[in-house]
């Protein structure tokens, strides 16, 4: 039986989005100045801008084009009359409209200087023109390198020792000493494989020099793979995104990687993602696995009876009376800690043989920089919490910057320095999202609510199933018949949506937006997650790059607009299709848009 997290209706929360950090001072002068990498700045009436321009190349892994973040050293800035405009590597972007914080407070554009290290929020995927709109100074001017620590979710493997990670991530190279950590136990750097979307712990040397002078590279010194679960599959329910793994709930995403992709009740498995709030697990990977004998939890702790020796984590009953405990204080296993835990099955109940206590404090030295992508797994008070159980300070400037305090259950992103005492100093600190930043296979669905249901939180838009995933916080006065949008991809069962996101969509009128290779056609329909749409005479084809009639549209190679799109894209585009809906239910577009999701 499957296991639901009873606590679903509690994550319906306010939506919290990077790009609500706005608002900012814009300083103008009577000519442009444009400062270049060797500190000098120059006069210039023609607003050039430094050293690339705006639309400029993005960079980065195939796959992860949909950029709100961006990490770098600042190699130009170009004030004009209109606007300010910032190169990091060889991506530009307009900071006119952005606010600027360094160390805990707020300060302005005329702090910005070429060298510094930044984190800057917004849109930089080229798309319409890159912008920020919150610009996070983490390091004055100075080019040496820096020492950081960096949950990652692990994305291709370029070289033996050397991966790509996703959302802009830095390049990760495993230095010929690296200490490397799999659940606990060292094993040999040499010949290490990582699967994608592992999620990583690492530590290292950050540097930004070319050709990595826009998303960094992190020579590792130590990487930690800690998997939340390793143990057979009790109960699996892919339609709603949700599974059971020794006795623990797993939540899964759009994006959640099955290999293989025919999971069964019975197989073992491996689980790597993001401890949740309540006792449950935001997968990123559950692969088979190839261990034998001792099955694994990693997690916190529900509930403990130190007399009968037993205690809870999510749903998974422990019985450690002759476990071996390592890192816990005289009083043993305390409610909330964060452990690893190995054992055995006796019916439901895992009997350990040792629990190892996990430190909320990230290894590395004070100063060190450090960003992490994770859940906020407990809220001591607004200032006071941890993120995937790593303890958080947060100032009230980063509060105020992204809107609301940080809330239970969250998805959230953070850069900031480690502190003498262990602890993380948020710098920033904004809600987002667990998922990869993927332009490609994505559909975005607008339209009224029909229903929700009560069981799964899965919602009906114009008759398309919507599940949302586990940190996709929902509207918290949501209603049937609102008007919503929702953006996911499809999941593993046919015709069902698995959502990142869902908001209001007040006045908006019924659409679908998706990949073009997600989209079949059979004249008079299109088919989109298994629902046909009528293109009837007389539709409209708007802002194709090549010229598109009915016919052509629904022709093989439709008058080459793939050939004319890969000449610069990589293939991205998707297809933005308004939709009547009839009394029976059935869909009628009358226009049929393009855009590039990439470029």
């Amino acid at each position: 039986m499957l296991t639901l997290n009873p606590n679903w209706r509690s994550l319906i929360v306010a939506c919290v989005l990077v790009s609500a950090c706005g608002g900012g001072d814009n300083p103008t002068t009577s000519a442009s100045i444009s400062k270049n990498m060797n500190g000098g700045s120059q006069g210039s009436s023609s607003g050039g801008q430094g050293s690339c321009g705006l639309g400029g190349a993005t960079g980065g892994i195939e796959g992860t084009g949909v950029r709100q973040k961006l990490t770098g050293r600042i190699t130009g800035i170009t004030v004009s009359d209109t606007d300010t405009t910032v190169a990091v590597g060889s991506t530009c972007f307009a900071a006119g409209g952005a606010r600027v914080y360094q160390g805990g407070a707020a300060a302005s554009l005329s702090d910005l200087q070429v060298a510094q290290l930044i984190a800057a929020e917004g849109n930089f995927s080229g798309q319409s023109g890159n912008y920020a709109s919150s610009i996070y100074i983490l390091q004055s001017a100075g080019s040496g390198p820096l020492q950081s620590v960096q949950e990652l979710r692990m994305w291709d493997q370029l070289s033996a020792g050397d991966w790509g990670t996703a959302n802009w991530g830095p390049e990760v190279m495993l230095a010929p000493s690296a200490t490397v950590l799999i659940d606990g136990v060292q094993v040999p750097a040499a010949g290490l494989t990582v699967d994608k979307d592992e999620i990583a712990l690492v530590t290292g040397v950050l540097t930004f020099d070319p050709p990595h002078d826009q998303l960094g590279l992190l020579t590792a010194g130590r990487i930690e793979i800690a998997h939340l679960l390793d143990g057979p599959i009790d109960a699996i329910d892919l339609g709603h995104a949700v599974a059971t793994v020794l006795g623990m709930t797993v939540y899964l995403d759009g994006q959640t990687l099955l290999e293989p992709s025919t999971l069964q009740v019975g197989m073992r498995v491996r689980v790597s993602g993001h401890p949740t709030a309540f006792g449950g697990v935001a997968a990123t990977l559950i692969a088979q696995s190839n261990a034998s004998g001792e099955y694994l939890v990693t997690n916190f702790i529900s509930s403990v009876d130190p007399g009968s020796k037993q205690l809870k984590i999510g749903g998974v009953s422990v019985d450690y009376t002759a476990a071996m405990l390592q890192g816990f204080s005289a009083d043993g296993p305390q409610a909330g800690d964060h452990v690893r835990v190995k054992g055995s099955r006796s019916g439901t109940t895992l009997v350990a043989t040792s629990i190892a206590y996990i430190s909320p404090h990230l290894p590395g030295s004070a100063g060190n920089l450090v960003s992490l992508l994770g859940i906020v797994t407990a809220v001591a008070s607004p200032s006071e919490v941890s993120v995937d159980g790593y303890a958080v300070s947060v100032t009230d400037v980063a509060i105020q910057a992204c809107g609301v305090s940080p809330q239970l259950g969250i998805a959230a992103s953070l850069d900031g320095t480690l502190q003498p005492s262990g602890d993380i100093l948020a710098a920033d600190f904004c809600g987002t999202w667990l998922g990869v930043r993927d332009y490609k296979k994505n559909v975005t669905i607008t339209g009224p609510l029909d229903a929700i249901d009560p069981n799964f939180g899965t919602l009906s838009i114009l008759g398309f199933d919507v599940q949302p995933g586990y940190a996709t916080p929902l509207p918290s006065d949501i209603k049937i018949g609102d008007v919503v949008r929702s953006w996911g991809f499809p999941g593993a069962v046919p015709g069902v949506l698995l959502s990142n996101s869902v908001g209001p969509a007040p006045g908006q009128t019924p659409s679908i937006d998706a990949y073009h290779g997600l989209i079949s056609y059979a004249d008079p329909f299109i088919y989109v997650l298994g629902h046909a749409i009528t293109v009837p005479p007389g539709t409209s084809f708007l802002g194709f790059p090549v010229p598109m009639t009915r016919s052509s549209f629904f022709s093989p190679g439709q008058n080459g607009i793939t050939q004319d799109v890969n000449a610069n894209c990589g293939d991205a585009y998707n297809f933005d299709i308004s939709l009547d809906r009839g009394k029976d239910g059935s869909l009628t577009t009358r226009s049929v848009g393009f855009h590039i999701t990439r470029c």
